[in-house]
């Protein structure tokens, strides 16, 4: 009878260790999962923060600008220096 209860008592005591290996490999898992997603959230929204920003800027250019023709000329200009057309002053007649 001892031997059939300490049987009863090991198997009982195995099972119970089995659930908490699984609870902690769930947790882990979860854990990975979250650190994920907050990364992921995270690189979202500093995307869509230098987006507004940039919109921000073009808009606030756009109203200091004295006219809309200068605001245009000062954006061409903008890009053909990203793009590396160097822009040469026009020669003057001798």
């Amino acid at each position: 009878m001892n031997k059939e209860l300490l049987l009863v008592i090991l198997i009982s005591a195995l099972a119970q260790i089995g659930l908490i290996v699984m609870l902690l490999m769930h947790v882990e898992r979860l854990g990975s999962m979250y650190e994920r997603t907050n990364a992921d959230l995270f690189e979202r929204w500093t995307n869509e923060r230098e987006a507004w920003l940039l919109e921000r800027q073009q808009l606030l250019d756009r109203i200091q600008a004295p006219s809309f023709g200068e605001f245009k000329h000062a954006e061409v200009k903008i890009l053909k220096t990203k793009l590396g057309m160097i822009e040469r002053a026009p020669l003057e007649p001798l």
